[in-house]
């Protein structure tokens, strides 16, 4: 049941009242937490979709870069 109402809220088929109660639930439950990562995981498979920006890495290394070196 929570599997199907964790589906419909990666969908954005749910009220805002299952959508709160849902968020309430995650934060108290580690695995609800990583079924809803996984959810959108799946979805972004399916679309074909980067959940990252196309110039990401590029920004990244460029901070990185900026970044002072540290000997420890």
């Amino acid at each position: 049941m929570m599997e199907s109402r964790i589906s419909a809220l990666a969908d954005g088929e749910l009220d805002h009242q299952e959508v709160s109660e849902i968020l309430v639930l995650a934060r108290e439950q580690p695995e609800l937490k990583q079924k809803w990562h996984l959810y959108h995981l799946i979805g972004d498979s399916l679309r074909q979709t980067s959940p990252l920006s196309p110039d990401f890495n590029t920004r990244f290394a460029g901070q990185l870069a900026k970044e002072p070196t540290v000997l420890g």
